[in-house]
């Protein structure tokens, strides 16, 4: 599921960087005349790119999330393990933090 969703979200970016770059490339030519018209549309585009990026993020991770909710409620020892490793986890890399700054 992961990798479908980085897929998208990569499509997504790479077809919002080619609306940039592409107002970016006219504006380049256009130097005489209509400059900032290009780059405010160039602007426009990736105020567009971002947008659709934060949408289809937001998405995703409610999707996520809530498979990730079903997922721990079928399996909640395993669940709980994973947790309890992770905080372990957590607690040695402040230890180790700690440590290195003193």
């Amino acid at each position: 599921m992961s990798k479908s969703i980085t897929k998208t979200v990569a499509n997504t970016v790479d077809e919002a960087l080619e609306d940039v770059m592409h107002e970016l490339k006219r504006a380049a030519r256009d130097v005489g005349g209509d400059v900032e018209d290009s780059i405010a549309k160039a602007s426009e585009a990736l105020n567009r790119a971002a947008h659709a990026l934060a949408d289809e993020a937001r998405d995703r991770s409610v999707s996520l999330v809530q498979a990730t909710a079903d997922e721990a409620k079928r399996h909640p020892v395993a669940t709980a393990a994973a947790i309890a490793t992770a905080a372990a986890a957590l607690v040695g890399l402040v230890v180790a933090a700690r440590r290195t700054k003193t």
